[in-house]
């Protein structure tokens, strides 16, 4: 629960002058303190030591998808994983993210200057040995599932870069041990983000860090199908509005909001939020640091150099991203938590709806919830 504690006294809470609408103002609870770039260590606090899977190879990575619930597939939420059992999910905010290492897949299926992939495990024919063990965590309606898989019926990982016609895709595809039998517990998806018409990927290296949101195709997807060991089933597909690479997790992202909708290019968002970065980070500092915010269907990135010091040791940016006036900040608090507040006027926001999926990325740092927000 956010504790307000006073009013966010400067200019950055409002859209800019020219192209301002009437915005209800709201409490932010920012405690000042002073520095730009901050990190754990700066305030005193011991860093741990990231351990496991995320650093003990060169090669692992990190992938979260985020989006919205598109389709029940064959069974919705049958097996109540989410929710009430038989419940649609149809609407519903998910996150997803798998943390594995492809190069401890017993076989590289390619590594050329177009196309890196590796995979193992049973679930393809040609294989020759084990999967990479992987952590799964998918969260939908609030709800969080966790599966860690030492010994995969199926890990597959790649990384395409096409340039005739230019396009990228990022795929991974994992499927439990239990999935070898049509009986008992099986977790079987994938995550499959790419672009027909922009090469958003610098590189084939599964180490490199990158979010990745406007460039990706709409028919990008993830799918998810869970089996317990009584054989009922969840499963879905979702669309995917970004997709991750390697960003350090906010291990604590609390959010409340307020949404005006009032016709495509013309809802306003109010966004208030306190989070904590996450074990193996290295500081945020908006300054030099791209910042990319979401509020439902809409997203905005913030290129790097927009923000200012607000002379409390925060940052603020007001302007414009395309049709979107912003108004931003982000402030350290004492605690070592971080404050965050955004609002923003002519956006389009067409189709949000509770709960509404917040997202902030920070260089290689985010974190995402959802949230129940007030409508006007």
């Amino acid at each position: 629960m956010l504790k307000y504690r006073g009013k966010w006294r400067d200019s950055s809470s409002t859209v800019p002058a020219d192209r301002s609408t009437n915005w209800r103002r709201s409490n932010m609870g920012f405690a000042f303190w002073s520095g730009q770039r901050v990190t754990m260590a700066s305030l005193g606090v011991a860093m741990v030591l990231a351990t496991g899977l995320a650093a003990s190879h060169a090669q692992a990575w990190t992938i979260t998808a985020r989006g919205t619930i598109t389709s029940n597939g064959n069974y919705s939420d049958h097996a109540g994983l989410f929710g009430a059992p038989d419940a649609s999910l149809i609407g519903l905010p998910y996150s997803a993210t798998i943390t594995t290492d492809p190069s401890l897949n017993s076989n590289i299926e390619s590594d050329t200057p177009t196309f890196h992939s590796t995979f193992g495990g049973r679930g393809i024919s040609t294989s020759t040995g084990r999967g990479a063990r992987y952590i799964l965590t998918v969260t939908v309606n609030g709800i969080l599932y966790v599966l860690t898989e030492s010994n995969p019926f199926l890990n597959r990982s790649y990384l395409q870069s096409v340039r005739q016609p230019s396009g990228d895709q990022v795929f991974q595809d994992a499927r439990s041990l239990g999935c070898k039998s049509a009986y008992g517990a099986c977790t079987d998806w994938h995550i499959n983000a790419y672009s027909s018409t922009v090469p958003f990927l610098p590189s084939l290296d599964f180490n490199q860090s990158l979010t990745v949101s406007e460039a990706l195709n709409p028919l990008s997807e993830l799918y998810f199908s869970f089996r317990d060991a009584e054989g009922q089933f969840t499963t879905f597909y979702g669309s995917i509005s970004t997709v991750s690479i390697n960003q350090i997790q906010f291990p604590s992202f609390a959010a409340k909001a307020q949404i005006d909708l009032d016709g495509a290019n013309n809802d306003g968002f109010a966004v208030e939020a306190q989070f904590r970065l996450g074990v193996g980070n290295n500081g945020i500092n908006p300054l030099s640091e791209t910042v990319t915010i979401g509020v439902g269907t809409g997203n905005w990135s913030i290129p790097a150099g927009s923000f200012k010091p607000n002379g409390s040791g925060g940052f603020v940016f007001q302007g414009f991203i395309g049709t979107t006036g912003l108004g931003v900040r982000i402030q350290p608090r004492q605690d070592g938590s971080f404050g965050f507040g955004a609002a923003g006027a002519h956006a389009n926001l067409t189709g949000t709806g509770n709960p509404v999926p917040i997202t902030l990325t920070i260089g290689d740092d985010e974190g995402s919830t959802g949230v129940v927000a007030t409508f006007y």
